[in-house]
């Protein structure tokens, strides 16, 4: 056995010291753990440009998920090809990929000391990785990314080990909060954590183990010993269609705001599967090499209407019932005799702005990226949009008199008449609300009276910027939405809620509106 791991060990260091070997992936090598008292898998990926030269590079981890293993990253998450097309599009530096064999470890020790994984992976795989491979050695050149399991791994390893990462992409973390984790199944539990943390067999709050504490990135955080003296820039991603994961890392983000811990977090269309994690890739790589290089992070993907003019486009105001509106209407409106889909927005927008919007959308009409609509302001504090006021603005103006093709979407505080108005009164196919602000005891109100049959017919859509003023209340909306099973999308995007990003979220909204009118 020493004689087979020698020889793996001398070709490891041929590949990385002969240049004129270009076998660029190397699957499923093997070390000897002294701490484990067993073999680990890993497997490696060398950047074409690690063949042209001597100099060293940075090294990101890639960690797999339960039931997966050194191999998944290479063919299920087909990193090679996405690291080699960022590499060559210049958007990421030549990157050592090393992916280790996580058992189902999670990537820390085991309560009872049996399974020492963590002390391993720091103190055997990183120095094994930098003596057989020409790496950038220190934690600037360090960086961690994983799914599900391997998104813990992300998270708690630079939280336990800070002065070895620089950066961190946990996606669609697989982590509970001290509720779920003290209700889960006790089958499922036991294998799945008890046997890591401690407590087989219990139920309630003698699962809550002193270790397990010590290991949770909750109470880590809440306890002061995850701080940003720690320097550790961290990027969240998380599927909006994920189940458990969705409240338990909503939740997470809200604790980091609260804690005023610095990160970045997307919450996009998707679950729990590899479509979601190859394109999380692409931001999160981006991330780590900004981290890599201490630049700022920006997205990679920009709205389309990033960088473009804003035109005004003048609006026609009008006041029907004693309640004043301003109606932007398409241009095709005057050279045709039919009616339109129509969008109330419930906003605070001064006039500039809304003439902004209104030429904005326009835009969008005329060059076919959403259909023709007729758009509706109206002030968040003019009082209940009552159904009366909605059939008089429809009589007034060519619309569609149809819930169907009806839409209303509220900005901030307009997100509370917004909720209470396509909850309760089936008035609107589509309700959306733009990094909103309301009483959710009054929406939680509203949604327990409801019949959650009917309102099947509603589509709903929620955005929020990561850095907003607002991240709680959306937070919270989202999980009661979920935990009520009440279909919507809800999407967590970079920024603090300007009108810059106000404007791309009204777009993105718009999109999911029209998509209802013409299902």
């Amino acid at each position: 056995m020493k004689r087979h791991l020698a020889i793996i060990a001398l070709f490891l260091i041929s590949i990385s010291l002969n240049s004129s070997n270009h076998i660029r992936v190397l699957e499923s090598c093997i070390f000897y753990s002294q701490i484990l008292r067993q073999e680990v898998k890993y497997s490696v990926i060398l950047p074409e440009a690690y063949f042209r030269s001597n100099r060293n590079f940075p090294v990101v981890y890639l960690l797999h998920g339960l039931g997966d293993d050194e191999t998944t990253w290479i063919e299920n998450g087909q990193i090679t090809q996405i690291a080699d097309k960022l590499t060559k599009a210049g958007e990421i530096k030549p990157t050592i990929f090393v992916m280790p064999q996580g058992f189902r470890s999670y990537y820390v020790n085991t309560f009872d000391q049996s399974f020492l994984y963590q002390d391993m992976f720091i103190s055997e795989l990183i120095p094994h990785i930098d003596k057989n491979f020409r790496t950038l050695n220190e934690k600037q050149h360090r960086a961690v990314l994983g799914y599900s399991m391997g998104g813990y791994g992300a998270l708690i390893l630079p939280m336990k080990h800070p002065d070895k990462f620089i950066a961190s992409v946990p996606m669609s973390i697989s982590i509970r909060t001290d509720a779920q984790y003290k209700t889960e199944n006790p089958a499922e539990w036991d294998v799945q954590w008890g046997s890591i943390f401690g407590g087989v067999g219990q139920f309630g709050e003698p699962r809550l183990t002193e270790y397990y504490k010590q290991n949770n990135p909750f109470h880590l955080i809440s306890a002061n010993q995850f701080t940003p003296s720690t320097h550790l820039k961290l990027y969240i991603d998380i599927g909006d269609d994920e189940q458990t994961l969705a409240i338990s890392n909503e939740e997470l983000h809200i604790l980091l705001r609260d804690k005023q811990i610095s990160h970045e977090y997307r919450v996009r269309n998707g679950g729990h599967d590899f479509s979601y994690w190859r394109d999380a890739l692409l931001n999160g790589l981006r991330f780590i090499n900004n981290a890599f290089e201490n630049k700022d992070f920006h997205d990679r993907f920009k709205h389309k209407s990033t960088g473009q003019k804003l035109h005004k486009k003048p609006i026609i105001r009008k006041s029907l019932e004693h309640e004043p509106f301003e109606v932007s209407v398409p241009p095709c409106y005057l050279t045709t005799d039919r009616s339109y889909p129509v969008v109330f927005l419930v906003n605070k927008f001064s006039t500039y702005e809304k003439e902004l919007v209104a030429g904005r959308i326009s835009q969008l009409i005329t060059d076919g990226q959403i259909p023709p609509i007729l758009l509706v302001f109206i002030g968040e504090t003019d009082g209940t949009l009552n159904a009366m006021f909605v059939t008089a603005v429809e009589n007034e103006f060519r619309v569609r008199k149809n819930f169907r093709f009806r839409a209303i979407i509220g900005l901030e505080s307009g997100a509370e008449v917004t909720l209470l108005q396509a909850i309760a009164t089936g008035q609107f196919g589509f309700g959306a609300t733009i990094n909103g602000n309301a009483n959710m005891d009054l929406i939680q109100a509203s949604i327990s009276k409801a019949d959650l049959r009917e309102l099947e017919k509603t589509w709903f859509y929620f955005e929020a910027p990561d850095k907003g003023a607002n991240y709680d209340f959306n937070g919270k909306l989202h999980m009661q939405f979920r935990e009520k099973k009440i279909y919507h999308e809800y999407r967590v995007s970079q920024g603090s809620g300007d009108f810059a990003w106000t404007l791309r979220a009204i777009e993105s909204a718009l999109s999911y509106a029209t998509k209802k009118f013409y299902k």
